[in-house]
């Protein structure tokens, strides 16, 4: 049975989804996330910013919709791009309005998925970061407690096994050694 389904979202705005072909809106989004959890799935999610098409009221409409799938799981990145891939010969044809950040192109050492590469008029790099970092402070911290909270009852639980496995051998050490008299 599933237990755990990551979803590749990207983006919780119809026009970036559009624009990136993923042919998916976002209310496919929340339907599938909904239904999911009603299955006790857990669901995981990643979130894309720096997508062609995007601009600074699409990805904050983004951002706070990605917030309200309450998903178990989140990772946000930044958007890659990467030689021989549609998306690399936009950019290098200024066919998109997107250039690339200032020695961002080929970059390798860079490509880690949080650094922009590339920007637009209306979306900078630094507005990039700016949204990637609010979101890791608000929701990494978040998740860094609850996985805190985990440990600590996995632990108690391993303790508790612990305990309970030396109480039986205890007992049946003690009914092994004695006899029994009818």
């Amino acid at each position: 049975m599933v237990e755990v389904m990551f979803l590749g979202i990207e983006s919780c705005d119809d026009g970036v989804l559009q624009k990136m072909k993923k042919g998916s809106t976002w209310e496919d989004i929340g339907k599938a996330v909904k239904l999911l959890k009603n299955k006790n799935i857990k669901v995981g999610g990643n979130l894309i910013l720096g997508s062609l098409g995007e601009t600074q009221e699409s990805m904050a409409r983004s951002f706070e919709r990605f917030r309200t799938l309450n998903l178990d799981s989140s990772n946000i990145n930044v958007m890659q791009v990467y030689p021989g891939t549609t998306l690399w010969d936009e950019i290098e044809n200024n066919d998109s309005g997107w250039h690339w950040v200032e020695n961002a192109r080929g970059d390798w050492e860079n490509y880690n998925r949080s650094k922009p590469q590339i920007e637009s008029a209306e979306l900078s790099a630094g507005e990039i970061e700016k949204y990637r970092d609010e979101y890791k402070r608000k929701n990494y911290t978040l998740e860094k407690k609850i996985r805190k909270r985990i440990r600590k009852k996995l632990i108690k639980s391993k303790m508790l096994y612990s305990m309970t496995k030396k109480l039986y051998f205890s007992i049946k050490k003690i009914f092994s050694s004695s006899t029994i008299q009818d």
